[in-house]
Order: structure tokens, then C-alpha cells, then sequence
């Protein structure tokens, strides 16, 4: 993880405001729909606001949209977790509990892995903030 005050005050205050705020309430529904299993919200956001030249909106409002991902993940979970089976295979899977957000060349919006049990979303710099209420939905087929 690199250090966040390297980033401008205007980003750091999003972040601040955007995800850190929020992510409490975020992290309590996982927790709850994981049947009580805690799980890690993880994000580099120097290396995002790095990689995201092209798009300098979003570099502003970086907490903002990585709240978008996270926030979709957890809603579509919520859903799909209900099913005991799935909620023990996600459990099984994501043993790390950790779940990272990081952006990768693709030519999709996004891309839901899990390698090494750890549980991966991947954009693109140029599809960033993109679709990212869907994260999560196909999960079932990646358990």
C-alpha cells in the first residue's frame, strides 16, 4: 500500500469522505451477509490515481468510485450469500478474507477472480467506474 498523502488534498478529501467514511457500514453488511465472517476491503490509491491519467474526473472522486465497486460487490453478495451453499463455497474460496480492487489492461468492464484465495476485481484505467453495481453477480460461477 503506498502513502496516500502523496496524493492532492482534493482526492485525499474524497477518499476520506467517500470510502473511509462509509466503509464501516459496508464492512458490517458483508459481515452479516458472510454469516458473521469478516472480510478486508483492500485498495492501492496511489497506484490507481497513477494509472488514471486519462481520466482526470475520476482522480478527483477516487474514493467515490472505488466505493462504487466495493458497494456493488457487497449488495449483489448479499443476494447470492443467502444460498447456504454459496455462502459456505465464498467462505471456502476468499480464505485470505481479503478482497482487492485493482486495475488491470482488459477489455471488459470488470473481472471478479479469485486466485491464491484471495478475491480480486479488476478494471481497466479505461473502463474505471464503469458498470460497477454488477460486480459480484456472476459469482457463483467462479466459486
Amino acid at each position: 500500500m503506498s502513502d496516500s498523502k502523496s496524493l492532492p488534498l482534493a482526492t485525499r478529501l474524497n477518499i476520506r469522505d467517500n470510502y473511509e467514511g462509509p466503509k464501516p457500514e459496508l464492512s458490517e453488511r458483508l459481515k452479516k451477509a458472510a454469516g458473521g465472517v469478516e472480510f478486508n476491503f483492500v485498495v492501492d490509491f496511489v497506484d490507481l490515481y497513477q494509472n488514471l491519467e486519462q481520466n482526470p474526473d475520476y482522480r478527483k472522486r477516487l474514493g467515490e468510485v472505488v466505493f462504487w465497486y466495493f458497494e456493488g460487490l457487497v449488495r449483489n453478495l448479499e443476494d447470492k450469500l443467502k444460498d447456504k451453499m454459496v455462502l459456505e463455497a465464498f467462505i471456502e474460496a476468499v480464505s485470505t478474507r481479503d478482497i482487492i480492487l485493482e486495475l488491470k489492461s482488459s477489455e471488459s468492464y470488470y473481472e471478479l477472480a479469485i486466485e491464491k484465495s484471495t478475491l480480486y476485481i479488476r478494471t481497466s484505467p479505461n473502463n474505471f467506474g464503469c458498470n460497477a453495481g454488477e460486480i459480484g453477480r456472476d459469482i457463483i460461477d467462479i466459486l
